[in-house]
């Protein structure tokens, strides 16, 4: 009984055993949830529960959910006409339409801008990152390939030490 998220299967069990007449107590026992959640998803909406009608007023809910977008049409016009026609960076637009130039990055890479790479003024090379080099060791020998007597350990300055921190 951990999750309150109901699947579409979940939904026409409940439609089912509803109009079987089955209590919500019988329902919630046997779907695995929580009365009350079975509760609130038969009293989803007006009238006779419908599983299908369920799931799309649940779905339209959740595409309203979280932060809504700022990008407007005319923004989206003043944007690309400024990056695409007037060569302007990315940061200079985000200057004077004030946002941040990571945003409208995030609508490039999410497909909201009719934006390329190339489009921009240094071709992305900004957005380019540099590879990651540390932790690596450029000269590696193995310890296997040691001479046999620095393994024996009579000759002085042959020691083996942990450097790992």
């Amino acid at each position: 009984m951990g999750t309150t998220i109901l699947s579409f299967e979940d939904r026409v069990v409940i439609e089912t055993l509803h109009h079987e007449k089955h209590s919500l107590q019988y329902i919630a026992d046997y779907l695995g949830f929580s009365k009350t959640t079975i509760f609130n998803e038969v009293h989803r909406l007006a009238g006779e529960y419908h599983a299908v009608k369920a799931q799309t007023d649940h779905e339209v809910k959740l595409s309203h959910r979280g932060r809504k977008t700022i990008l407007t049409t005319n923004l989206k016009r003043l944007i690309e006409e400024k990056i695409k026609i007037q060569k302007w960076s990315i940061e200079q637009v985000a200057h004077v339409v004030r946002i941040a130039y990571k945003t409208i990055y995030n609508w490039i890479n999410q497909g909201l801008l009719d934006i390329n790479v190339t489009d921009l003024p240094d071709h992305g090379i900004r957005r380019k990152r540099a590879k990651e080099n540390r932790g690596s060791f450029s000269h590696r020998r193995s310890i296997e390939d040691r001479p046999a007597e620095i393994s024996d350990r009579n000759t002085s300055g042959h020691f083996e030490a942990d450097t790992v921190l």
